[in-house]
């Protein structure tokens, strides 16, 4: 019988560590915006590339070092600051043909899965991607920078990640024609994010 209790009794301690503390999923980061960049690139004209980047946005990173799977990330971008330091260029993205911003002011990405890469030098971070009203799974080849205490004590990480897509899959549908019935501008968008977060304990 006392045997029997015990068990029942460790089968109870079990069941509670499980319930209360579960497995550490990782060191919790919110991105430095004065040291991240959100960056594309876009054919023009068949010929060249325009570059712009995105100046406001937001993010939260889980990241365990030990367990890759066990991390996430969450981002959030306001479609309004789109910069490619031309007014006018600026002010066309923003509107119906591009991304409509007043209908739809936030672009976002959410990861599901994060696995490593092959001898872990790099890993691939799946998620969907919203552009407008269409949430797409896009993969994300990202690489760990490093890490650091700077000089105020706060712990920072780094990564750079990379990612391209087609933009008609997301309704940036505008299609205007050069003279030879070539496409005044390409259909995908190549994307390159250099992130900095800084551990939440140590920004409190």
């Amino acid at each position: 019988m006392n045997k029997i209790k015990h068990f029942l009794n460790f089968i109870l301690v079990i069941f509670i560590l499980f319930i209360f503390c579960p497995y550490s999923k990782g060191d919790e980061y919110k991105v430095d915006n004065d040291h991240s960049f959100i960056t594309f690139k876009i054919r023009h004209f068949n010929t060249g590339y325009v570059l712009g980047r995105f100046n406001i946005f937001s993010g939260d990173i889980v990241y365990n070092e030990n367990k890759i799977e066990n991390s996430a990330v969450n981002v959030k971008v306001a479609a309004l600051s789109i910069d490619t330091g031309v007014a006018k260029r600026d002010f066309h993205l923003r509107t119906s043909e591009f991304l409509d911003v007043l209908k739809f002011p936030e672009i976002s990405f959410n990861s599901d899965k994060i696995k490593a890469g092959k001898k872990n030098e790099y890993f691939i971070i799946s998620g969907k991607l919203k552009i407008k009203d269409i949430e797409k799974d896009i993969p994300i080849k990202a690489k760990y920078l490093g890490k650091t205490i700077d000089p105020y004590g706060q712990t920072r990480i780094a990564f750079k990640g990379r990612t391209k897509f087609n933009r008609f899959d997301y309704n940036v549908n505008f299609d205007g024609k050069l003279k030879d019935n070539s496409p005044m501008i390409g259909d995908e968008i190549y994307t390159t994010i250099y992130i900095e977060a800084i551990k939440i304990e140590d920004n409190k």
